[in-house]
């Protein structure tokens, strides 16, 4: 009877570390889903204030491809996601604007986790959501759209990203 019980058990501790490690993984991945109804759609300009609330920002950036990370300090997959963000904006053509949007969340806790994970992007506060649920109709975090240079979405990515993709929807931005 004992040896059917540690044999159960040591069982379900298998089970229950290969959940936890799919879960945890440090692999980005991209979730695959239709395109939003935003998509094909013209973004009004939005003011937000940047992070430290010295100035503001108006998103997206008209004249510019531009692409907005949405992140929070509480967002796990954010914590993966932003260094690829990061190293993609360094090497970014300069008709591209990456621009981070700190959502639910206050402003010097997201100072304080892009400040951890060494990203320097430009990045602006939208603490209450409303910015991000109202115009960008969404909730759920990291989120990357991507809007052209007349400030038209062109694509929506749910779910962390690597740079490859960043790369690749970015080109396909006119």
């Amino acid at each position: 009877m004992m040896l059917i019980s540690l044999g159960s058990g040591a069982a379900l501790a298998i089970a229950l570390i290969s959940v936890v490690s799919h879960f945890t993984s440090s692999t980005t991945t991209t979730t695959s889903l239709p395109e939003p109804a935003i998509v094909g759609t013209s973004i009004s300009p939005r003011t937000l204030p940047t992070l430290d609330g010295r100035s503001r920002l108006t998103i997206p950036a008209r004249g510019h491809r531009t692409v907005l990370v949405f992140f929070a300090s509480w967002c796990g997959p954010c914590r993966r996601e932003l260094p690829e963000v990061q190293r993609f904006a360094e090497s970014a053509p300069s008709d591209v604007s990456v621009i981070g949007v700190a959502a639910n969340d206050a402003p010097q806790a997201a100072s304080e986790f892009l400040d951890q994970l060494g990203v320097t992007i430009l990045a602006v506060s939208d603490a209450d959501g409303s910015v991000t649920s109202s115009t960008y109709g969404f909730g759920t975090l990291p989120e990357t759209v991507f809007i052209d240079s007349t400030g038209v979405v062109r694509h929506v990515v749910f779910g962390g990203l690597n740079r490859q993709t960043l790369r690749q929807s970015v080109g396909a931005l006119r």
